[in-house]
């Protein structure tokens, strides 16, 4: 792909994707960031030279529940460079993709005084879908694919770091 061997168009994608841009500037840099990732050519020379800004990017992209237009470019692009093996799994990984996983699902089952805790199982699991912004889907995709390219050894590490893997398996059962 002619646009992959421009040296200065991928760090700027990169950039665009930054918390410091407006929403729309950071939706549009993720689209073309997906046209890029479409083949499994093109998602591997992006993700060899350039994961960890590309998932970053992607990840704060997915943390910003209050927006949804941004959180499902992030979700699609996530989606699209998760489907093919590499480095940038184990990145997803630490940048605690599962956290940010569960409080796409999670996003309105809390309330103010319930901010630091779990949502339990029943909450999020029986939750009406358009509170979810309709993005549940991909997260279910996306915790696929993982598992799918996953290290067991880095997964079992997860686990015992934090609730929130857990509480997104026991959901998924």
């Amino acid at each position: 792909m002619i646009l992959l061997k421009d040296e200065e168009l991928i760090p700027k994608i990169c950039d665009l994707m930054g918390k410091s841009h407006p929403s729309l500037t950071r939706i549009e840099a993720l689209k073309l960031c997906q046209v890029l990732l479409r083949s499994p050519r093109g998602c591997n020379q992006l993700m060899t030279s350039h994961y960890q800004p590309i998932v970053q990017g992607i990840i704060n992209a997915m943390s910003e529940i209050d927006e949804k237009s941004l959180v499902t470019e992030g979700c699609r692009t996530a989606l699209l460079a998760l489907r093919y093996h590499g480095n940038h799994h184990r990145c997803f990984w630490s940048n605690s993709i599962d956290e940010v996983l569960y409080k796409i699902l999670a996003g309105s089952c809390r309330s103010e005084h319930q901010t630091h805790q779990m949502v339990c199982h029943g909450e999020l699991f029986n939750k009406d879908s358009k509170d979810i912004m309709n993005i549940d889907p991909y997260v279910w995709d996306i915790l696929g694919y993982l598992a799918v390219h996953c290290n067991n050894e880095y997964l079992s590490a997860r686990k015992r770091k934090n609730n929130f893997l857990q509480a997104l398996i026991s959901c998924a059962w």
